[in-house]
């Protein structure tokens, strides 16, 4: 195997791309263009997170390991199966969502700041607690209603 990261192609990454769309069914699936992009590698990290191995985007000895041996969640090498909440499903499913360059604002960002009491209309309003609250509001689980990250500390 050799190591792959973001940029690179060819039949290796169609590979990469088959394995993470089986070892991860609940992410939207990839497509299989032997394209290493953004979405690519957020799965790897992804992956690599729930194989409690480095999280790094790169796709190296240990990662091809655990792909093969079809680690998936955290409960197979940790006691903790925190990758099984529902709410980390749904963030997960939102994967590659970002700010767009210029105006509109993306509309699925404004929908995250809709369920904080701030309800920020501009996607460059820093948005990480929106998303949580917003992912965690889809599973019926109470948040903080807080745009402000540190909402999260207690």
């Amino acid at each position: 195997m050799i190591d792959l990261w973001l940029g690179n192609s060819g039949a290796e990454v169609m590979r990469l791309q088959s394995l993470l769309n089986r070892r991860l069914p609940y992410l939207q699936a990839l497509k299989t263009d032997g394209i290493l992009g953004p979405k690519t590698e957020a799965a790897v990290r992804e992956f690599q997170s729930s194989a409690g191995i480095l999280i790094d985007g790169v796709v190296g000895v240990k990662t091809w390991a655990a792909l093969d041996r079809g680690v998936t969640t955290a409960s197979e090498v940790s006691p903790l199966p925190f990758h099984d909440a529902p709410w980390l499903k749904i963030a997960a499913g939102e994967v590659g969502q970002k700010e767009f360059p210029r105006s509109p604002a993306n509309p699925r960002i404004i929908t995250y700041h809709s369920a904080t009491s701030l309800r920020a209309i501009s996607d460059e309003v820093a948005w990480c607690s929106a998303f949580v609250n917003w992912c965690l509001r889809q599973a019926g689980i109470a948040g903080t209603n807080s745009a402000a990250a540190t909402s999260w500390l207690h």
